[in-house]
């Protein structure tokens, strides 16, 4: 049996790391905080306000040809901000989304507790379930692109614009949940400003592909941001300071906002990997810098196995199987960020192979 020491000694001691697993502490985080031109340039934000927060601000609403931004401390208070604007805007409590987003599976159904929304069930582009629901005015659709939780499912470019077109009949506003919009980007082969424009308001993380320590970014036009900012107080994001977030923010998006393309290419010769083996991988072809793997044995027997053949190649995997919420097979994920990229496929697929 792995002892939790065995794993946190091999996890920072590996020569490489790959599937999306952090390994700094908190000495190395702070000190690449400290040597960043942005820690020299900018002074410490101050309750939302001054340039360092500001500027970042601009930049990601020039970047996704939005008229405004706001900062948020996390992705759940950006989004409950979005929808608690679109709520107060229309005659409707009734929230279209899919039942495996983050807002429904992941969050605690805050929306339903925080704000009296209601959810209708829709599929993964945004489109009710039930035909009784189909005519109902929804405050908003939320299209959540790539849905994790349902093995990193991004549309067709066309799908996707149909899908918007088609709420927008029924709901008062299209909300673009893009936690990973950057990741997916390079499948589309459209630019962020392309992607956003068909919605209303736009969610995007930073501690995802970017790599930040953490922090969120609500993008939409000027009145629904002021509104959104108020809610922001409301739900207490309003921080003293944020300054080690916001310098993360600034120095990682400078370092990893040109990589998603290889972060994609990356992820898709991973799944070849699999794939060739006999494995499955949903999708088959990953979309994204992620996919999911179609295990056939428990998790306990691969965990243990593929602990002890990574530490013997010097390259940590952090395989961590559990089963879907629906399909209920076993699976995992993998996901290419920038410490994927430093190891060769090569080394991939000899660990990978003694593994399965």
């Amino acid at each position: 049996m792995i002892s939790p020491g065995e794993w946190t000694t091999f996890r920072r001691s590996a020569r490489y790391a790959g599937n999306g697993i952090g390994r700094s502490t908190t000495v190395e985080q702070l000190r690449n905080l400290t040597i960043s031109p942005e820690a020299a340039k900018y002074s410490v934000d101050s309750y939302g306000t001054g340039r360092l927060i500001e500027d970042l601000e601009k930049k990601f609403s020039k970047q996704f040809g939005k008229p405004a931004a706001a900062f948020f401390p996390s992705g759940i208070m950006a989004q409950l901000a979005a929808h608690a604007v679109h709520a107060s805007r229309s005659k409707s409590k009734l929230l279209a989304l899919h039942p495996l987003s983050h807002l429904a599976a992941d969050e605690e159904e805050a929306f339903r507790f925080a704000l009296a929304l209601r959810a209708v069930p829709t599929d993964e582009l945004g489109r009710p379930v039930k035909v009784s629901d189909r005519a109902k005015r929804k405050c908003a659709t939320h299209i959540e692109i790539p849905l994790r939780n349902s093995f990193y499912f991004v549309p067709e470019w066309k799908e996707l614009l149909a899908a918007v077109k088609t709420a927008r009949k029924t709901s008062d506003a299209v909300h673009l949940d893009g936690a990973r919009i950057w990741e997916c980007a390079p499948y589309f082969k459209k630019s962020l400003r392309e992607i956003a424009r068909p919605f209303d308001s736009v969610y995007v993380s930073f501690y995802k592909g970017v790599g930040a320590i953490s922090g969120a970014m609500l993008l939409g036009d000027a009145p629904f941001i002021a509104e959104a900012k108020r809610w922001r107080k409301r739900f207490g994001g309003t921080l003293v300071t944020q300054f080690p977030s916001l310098v993360s923010v600034h120095q990682k998006y400078r370092e990893n906002g040109s990589k998603f393309p290889a972060f994609h290419r990356k992820a898709q010769e991973i799944a070849a990997v699999f794939t060739n083996l006999g494995y499955e991988c949903r999708p088959a072809v990953p979309r994204s810098n992620a996919f999911c793997v179609i295990l056939s044995r428990s998790a306990p027997d691969l965990r243990e196995k593929a602990f002890r053949t990574a530490r013997k190649h010097g390259l940590f995997l952090g395989l961590r199987p559990f089963r879907h919420a629906v399909t209920r097979e076993w699976i995992f994920e993998f996901s290419a960020d920038e410490e994927t990229l430093r190891v060769p496929t090569a080394l991939f697929s000899k660990v990978i192979g003694e593994i399965f």
